[in-house]
């Protein structure tokens, strides 16, 4: 049984049609969805019974899982909770600006796997938006503008024991540094060999523009963002109870929306870095 696409919008994202766990690592099926997340850079589909085994499967045609991080707890099947309810989940509330994840490592995170368990009946939103047509969309003065700037991304809260997060500024001095990378705000991307942004409200320090004006720019960008109405280029997923969500990290930056934070809501997660990368740079 060979899987088949239909894409979501114009240029983000596609549902898996007919997806069969049982098939899923067949060679001809497992490069088949390793180019559709190629050229759709989402895929989504709807999975009543999906386990943290099949969800650990499913990553793996996609590259290594990795659990590094500043304290995120794992489980022994290589899956972790964004959640509001387990005691073992992180961030659980409150909304996300346009981000991508793991930039203050050396090798971001390739990819991302969600599974939905508990979803507020009031909805729940996640936003996925192409990175490279949000830098083509911006006025040229802004282009130039941000063309030359180079960011320090830094890992910005910690994990605590019971599993809550606190930011990094209250670490004590005995506390090693948390994870930093520096990076450009504009980068070539060397997969899809094009232009885009690597846009993030956890950086610290700037190159190129004096501090006050980059969180000015920072904050400006993360506005044009908020305010993005091209629905071509992003893709808004209301949650459902089952659906299963791969996107590519770096060529799609991904926000979460408010909602209502005295329902549950959780999501497994499953983190990926290429096949043969170092997942403690």
């Amino acid at each position: 049984m060979g899987f088949s696409f239909r894409p979501l919008t114009k240029h983000v994202g596609a549902e898996i049609v007919d997806f069969d766990i049982a098939a899923m690592e067949a060679p001809g099926n497992a490069q088949a969805l390793r180019d559709a997340l190629g050229r759709y850079n989402l895929l989504t589909c709807n999975v009543a019974e999906f386990s943290a085994d099949e969800q650990v499967r499913f990553a793996q045609i996609f590259g290594e899982i990795t659990m590094r991080g500043y304290g995120y707890p794992a489980e022994k099947d290589n899956t972790e909770y964004v959640s509001n309810t387990r005691a073992d989940g992180t961030l659980g509330n409150g909304p996300f600006h346009f981000h991508h994840d793991h930039l203050f490592y050396e090798q971001p995170l390739s990819a991302i796997v969600l599974y939905g368990i508990e979803i507020p009946e009031s909805g729940t939103v996640t936003k996925f938006r192409d990175a490279h047509r949000f830098y083509r969309g911006l006025p040229q003065p802004m282009q130039d503008k941000v063309d030359q700037i180079e960011q320090l991304h830094v890992l910005n809260f910690r994990t605590k024991d019971d599993a809550s997060t606190v930011p990094h500024v209250d670490r004590d001095a005995s506390e090693p540094p948390p994870p930093s990378k520096w990076w450009p705000l504009i980068w070539t991307n060397p997969r899809t060999n094009q232009r885009q942004a690597l846009l993030s409200p956890a950086v610290e320090d700037f190159r190129g523009i004096d501090k006050e004006s980059g969180f000015d720019l920072i904050r400006e960008l993360l506005r044009i963002g908020r305010h993005e109405d091209d629905l071509d280029s992003t893709y808004l997923h209301h949650w459902r109870g089952g659906d299963l969500i791969i996107w590519d990290n770096l060529a799609l930056a991904h926000a979460r929306s408010p909602f209502d934070t005295t329902q549950a809501r959780t999501l497994r997660r499953s983190p990926i870095i290429p096949v043969g990368s170092d997942s403690n740079d």
